[in-house]
């Protein structure tokens, strides 16, 4: 399994459940967490998987995901 992969999968589809652009996600960053960072910043960092786990958690956490599923080792 490649992890970064799966990690991208992750919030791609916690991005496309809300049914929010990367525009979205970057603003509510910014007014919810004081990050800053353009539309385009997140989207490479997420399509290309390289980011970090507290990354991951802001954006989670600005879309008011409660739960993820951790896909079991294969």
């Amino acid at each position: 399994m490649n992890w970064n992969e799966e990690a991208a999968r992750i919030i791609k589809a916690a991005k496309s459940r809300h049914g929010v652009e990367w525009k979205d996600i970057a603003e509510l960053l910014d007014n919810e967490l004081g990050v800053e960072l353009s539309a385009q910043t997140i989207a490479n960092r997420v399509n290309n998987g390289a980011f970090s786990f507290a990354f991951a958690l802001q954006i989670l956490a600005v879309l008011k995901v409660k739960h993820i599923e951790v896909p079991p080792i294969k």
